[in-house]
């Protein structure tokens, strides 16, 4: 298989995959389709990494095709100048709203898991 490429300063390069590559290419994706149809299945619905807003310890995040009843992971990826820890994450209509120990301020970063 042949592919043009650009390299770093935009000049054109061909470059050849052989046949082993590209077998290995293909089974790549097929093993990541299946995991993620797999987690689909199970009950997994969205995650994300969001910034905390600041101003009060309860925020809400808007977050598409959540519903109430759903089951949400939430764990502070990088902290920022104030400590905090999470107190509470519950799922709402469309927003993940989360309790804090404390208010954050804008430079912390959160990240989720929804799951059914």
């Amino acid at each position: 298989m042949v592919k043009n490429i650009r390299d770093y300063q935009g000049k054109t390069k061909i470059h050849r995959y052989s046949l082993g590559e590209e077998k290995l290419r293909r089974e790549l994706y097929k093993k990541i389709t299946e995991t993620r149809n797999k987690l689909v299945r199970q009950g997994f619905r969205v995650a994300g990494r969001i910034n905390t807003v600041g101003g009060a310890a309860i925020e809400s995040f808007p977050t598409p095709g959540v519903r109430m009843g759903m089951h949400v992971v939430v764990g502070i990826q990088k902290k920022g100048a104030a400590p905090v820890t999470v107190v509470e994450q519950k799922c709402d209509l469309d927003k993940i709203t989360v309790e804090f120990s404390a208010d954050p301020s804008t430079d912390h970063i959160i990240t989720f898991m929804v799951c059914q």
